[in-house]
């Protein structure tokens, strides 16, 4: 499917950018090869088309998507931590020159700079821009695909009230979180073996197990399928209910903040005006502080306290051995297990705690 995606988009020519501003010479282009009747009945669905109709499916399903879709460069085009901190900065500067507002083509070309110095070309493929959500500023699908919700995200200035240059950073952060995500995507598949990487899939667990079970029942005669099916989506959406009532303590979710962070202070201080940037650089540098403590007042500390909602004991049992051959900056950006005596040492001083934390990032 993924492959018949790639050559509809290279068969009517979309490369890279927003299809919706190329909508007219596409549909011209479709109207000239194709009986326009056709459109009448084409849909995302009919994934048992030959070919050339599925290509087609898949050019008129971008067409008539009812939000902006940008297709992210696939020129495989790896850059190093230098150069993406000049192009955001240039690209920060241009927008504030120009007095321009945070908009689609901001985020967009945000993403496509981080995508290329993370090297997550097969893990990116599209962005889609919606209204709003119920719960996120922004997510990673199981498709490759990028979603940001314009509403939640501008929203997500105004608990600090945010001047128009500090946005632009905060942008970065929130960005820089989602890319997170689809790193550690990208670390489940690996066949890496540390800490992170066990972490990250003993957080996935729960999933994998819904999509087993899912795989097991499909197979099965009417009417198996039909009562198990009911019982792998009460199972679904229990543990999902469980995820949202807890996700502050996801290792995944603390991570993400973290660097998103780390990434938009890196920015200020290297910005031509940092002197004006000193209010959101405490902002962030506090968030991170904020996030590093937080959850540690359960006894299992914060990592071992979600995983146990999940019933991921044995995991548990693990990360507290693999926790013995870390820092405790480490384990505090994991939100594994620190002594109480760690702990206070940590809050009292906070700048070298931030400062090793930061250099891991």
């Amino acid at each position: 499917m993924q492959k018949n995606y790639q050559e509809a988009l290279a068969a009517f020519g979309i490369q890279s950018g927003f299809v919706n501003e190329q909508v007219e010479r596409i549909y011209q282009s479709l109207m000239t090869q194709y009986n326009p009747d056709i459109f009448e009945f084409l849909s995302p669905e009919y994934c048992d088309m030959s070919d050339k109709k599925y290509q087609l499916t898949m050019a008129y399903y971008l067409l008539c998507q009812p939000f902006p879709h940008y297709i992210v460069n696939q020129n495989s085009r790896t850059i190093k931590e230098e150069q993406m901190i000049d192009e955001i900065l240039r690209l920060i500067y241009d927008y504030s020159k120009s007095h321009q507002e945070i908009d689609k083509r901001f985020i967009a070309q945000l993403v496509e700079l981080l995508v290329s110095y993370k090297n997550l070309h097969n893990y990116v493929r599209d962005i889609e821009f919606h209204s709003y959500s119920k719960d996120s500023v922004a997510e990673y699908t199981n498709v490759r695909t990028l979603r940001v919700y314009e509403t939640n995200f501008k929203g997500a200035f105004d608990s600090y009230r945010l001047e128009k240059d500090e946005k632009f950073y905060y942008s970065v952060s929130l960005v820089r979180h989602e890319i997170e995500h689809v790193d550690q995507q990208r670390k489940r598949e690996s066949s890496e073996e540390n800490t992170q990487v066990f972490l990250w899939k003993a957080c996935n667990a729960y999933v994998v197990k819904e999509d087993a079970f899912f795989d097991t029942i499909v197979k099965l005669p009417n009417p198996f399928f039909f009562i198990l099916k009911i019982i792998a989506s009460i199972i679904s959406h229990k543990n999902d209910r469980k995820y949202q009532k807890n996700w502050l303590y996801c290792p995944e979710e603390r991570v993400a903040d973290i660097c998103g962070n780390d990434l938009a202070l890196t920015l200020i201080e290297h910005a031509q005006n940092k002197e004006d940037l000193e209010r959101i650089r405490n902002i962030l540098n506090d968030e991170i502080m904020g996030i590093l403590f937080f959850g540690y007042t359960k006894p299992l500390g914060p990592t071992d306290f979600y995983l146990s909602r999940f019933k991921q004991y044995s995991d548990c049992l693990q990360l507290m051995e693999l926790a013995k051959s870390l820092t405790l900056e480490e384990r505090l950006i994991l939100g594994l297990q620190v002594s109480n005596e760690e702990l206070e040492s940590a809050k009292i001083n906070k700048e070298k705690i931030l400062s090793g934390v930061r250099k891991l990032c």
